[in-house]
């Protein structure tokens, strides 16, 4: 079972599909872990991926992708980014969802 949800993001409305599976709610890619040390994110993604983008909270695009339509897990390159929370929207056909990830250390 899934369904399509509205989320608000600096002002913006944008579809995000999520599933309800055994009671819980999981968007079509996720990110672990969430706070990221180097330059790997590691992805698990339930539908067809085909680009991302990163942004920073201040909403400067440091990355974009195109994925080519990949799924299941992946491990994928970022550049060298300051320490901070970044968002990264996923794009597939029909869909885009939006995760948070953050850039870790000590």
């Amino acid at each position: 079972l899934y369904r399509i949800r509205m989320e608000k993001k600096h002002g913006r409305f944008f579809n995000s599909v999520s599933f309800l599976l055994g009671g819980n709610d999981i968007g079509p890619v996720k990110i672990y872990p969430t706070i990221v040390e180097g330059n790997t994110l590691n992805l698990q993604m339930i539908f067809p991926v085909h680009r991302m983008n990163v942004i920073s909270l201040d909403g400067k695009q440091v990355m974009a992708k195109d994925l080519g339509g990949i799924m299941g897990f992946a491990q994928i390159a970022i550049p060298v980014l300051s320490k901070g929370q970044y968002l990264v929207t996923f794009y597939g056909n029909g869909w885009q969802s939006t995760e948070k990830f953050m850039i870790g250390g000590s």
